[in-house]
């Protein structure tokens, strides 16, 4: 089988029946029914037409052309191998190169230490260096630090992504607090610098559509792209695509890391989307390791009891006003 990738998608093209009887094995295990297909009048006609015409509702990860998303290729690469299919590859992007290694000002702890040479050293047996994956760090574990360390040892033209614009400023002051100036875009902000650029999801999705020209040559220009709580792009399938979508307009982003302290939580073809755009998990700090190490202290819960309160309304937010807003 050979496979062509850049570093946005990857094809698959079986070169036997047997190539091709898996490829339409693998395309159908990471599929999921399409959520509310049995609503859509497109779906309702496969049903009653038996198959014949219409859509069979189910939403893929790999596509009819054996076209799926370059994070998911060492998955794809082993379940090959478990098959005894031998792979070929060929990388068609602009080169992908480690560079020089640069210090960090960052103050790490040992664990961070230890995950930024993880992330930095990845070497996959049959891609080689292959810059993405996942830090999965528990909250409180300096998720933000880690990336800011990763950013000075690989100062490429960098795209950091929040999914929510109270994240924005913050993290733009915690790179302030190493020397380092970030443009800022989202929340009325749009500063576009040429190494560093920290932006809500929202607001480049919104510009896109506008089609700004600037933002769109901001993310061409990427080479380095940091999507934190990166759970949220399998949240929802709607976010999931707008997330692939921006991913898709960086095509010099050989450098993609994923933070989060809870991955693939959702359906196959959820996570398919965030293992697409990110890439597997590739260090993993949990709460507990970090409570016996004396960096978190673990939580005292006291549950109590309300008393129950009569609502007067059929409406949700009354009664959520008089349960809880002013019980």
């Amino acid at each position: 089988m050979n496979i062509t990738l850049n570093n946005i998608s990857a094809q698959a093209q079986a070169q036997t029946p047997y190539e091709q009887a898996w490829l339409d094995t693998l395309r159908y295990e990471t599929s999921i029914m399409a959520p509310g297909a049995l609503y859509i009048y497109e779906y309702k006609k496969f049903l009653k037409t038996k198959g014949k015409a219409g859509w069979n509702g189910r939403a893929y990860s790999v596509k009819p052309d054996g076209t799926f998303l370059t994070g998911m290729l060492p998955s794809v690469l082993d379940k090959a191998i478990q098959k005894n299919i031998l792979v070929n590859t060929f990388y068609t992007g602009p080169t992908r190169r480690p560079g020089v290694y640069y210090d960090t000002t960052v103050v790490l702890r040992d664990y961070q230490k230890k995950g930024l040479n993880v992330l930095l050293i990845n070497v996959h047996p049959v891609l080689g260096w292959w810059p993405r994956g996942i830090l999965q760090v528990a909250t409180g574990g300096g998720k933000t630090e880690m990336a800011i360390a990763l950013y000075q040892t690989l100062p490429y033209q960098t795209l950091f992504l929040v999914q929510y614009k109270q994240l924005l400023d913050q993290t733009a002051e915690r790179f302030r607090s190493y020397g380092i100036d970030p443009g800022v875009i989202g929340d009325g902000q749009l500063t576009i610098s040429n190494y560093i650029n920290i932006a809500t999801v929202q607001t480049i999705a919104s510009n896109l559509k506008k089609g700004n020209s600037t933002i769109e040559l901001m993310l061409r220009d990427t080479q380095q792209v940091f999507f934190d709580e990166a759970h949220g792009i399998a949240a929802t399938i709607a976010k999931g695509n707008t997330l692939v979508n921006i991913s898709a307009l960086m095509p010099n982003a050989h450098a993609r890391w994923g933070l989060t302290a809870t991955p693939f939580m959702r359906d196959v073809y959820s996570n398919n989307l965030l293992e697409g755009v990110t890439g597997q998990v590739l260090y993993q700090v949990s709460s507990e390791t970090l409570i016996a190490q004396g960096y978190l202290t673990m939580p005292e819960i006291t549950m109590v009891r309300s008393t129950e309160v009569a609502c007067k309304s059929n409406a949700w937010p009354a009664c959520y006003d008089a349960g809880i807003v002013l019980n």
